[in-house]
């Protein structure tokens, strides 16, 4: 079982519709510093991390024989080079730490599920962050889609195969 899961606790659509705006040469929304300290919480706090566990137990306890495997986030923006004061450059910062963060709390509650359960199936967490550079939502080839939900800031047919091919070479699934 293949789960991705994460940016919803943090508001990702929030944070992308209230301050992500600065791309297109916009002022950020009044409440794009509240999306952002929401999201900071839950990662300083634990909060996500314990809620990822738990989401992994109850998978565990509905499926006791499933081999689960978390997938992190790609980066919905490709990294930029430091040093850039412009606020699309700030934004950009701002979510490749947060994809960061999110990546490593991910991987931590995996571990922390898989070492919990001795003897039961695996928890694996797959980085998919590698696979995706170069393919940011505003890069020349894209592999994440803009716009609005559902399909805004979430992977097109290239990004998702990018996903089959990060599972593959972790040895998830195997390519015929």
């Amino acid at each position: 079982m293949t789960i991705t899961a994460g940016g919803n606790n943090l508001g990702f659509g929030d944070i992308i519709n209230l301050c992500g705006v600065v791309l297109a040469n916009l002022p950020p929304a009044p409440q794009c510093g509240s999306a952002l300290g929401r999201a900071d919480a839950q990662l300083q706090s634990g909060q996500l991390e314990s809620a990822l566990v738990s989401m992994i137990q109850s998978v565990r306890a509905a499926a006791p024989n499933a081999r689960i495997v978390l997938t992190g986030y790609p980066y919905l923006l490709d990294p930029i080079p430091a040093g850039l004061t412009d606020p699309a450059a700030q934004f950009i910062y701002t979510a490749t730490d947060l994809a960061d963060r999110l990546d490593q709390t991910i991987a931590a509650a995996a571990q922390q599920a898989d070492a919990a359960a001795a003897g039961d199936p695996k928890v694996q967490y797959v980085d998919v962050r590698a696979a995706f550079l170069g393919h940011g939502a505003l890069s020349p080839d894209p592999w994440i889609n803009l716009g609005t939900a559902p399909d805004g800031f979430h992977p097109n047919a290239a990004g998702y195969q990018a996903y089959f091919m990060a599972l593959s070479q972790a040895g998830t699934y195997s390519i015929p």
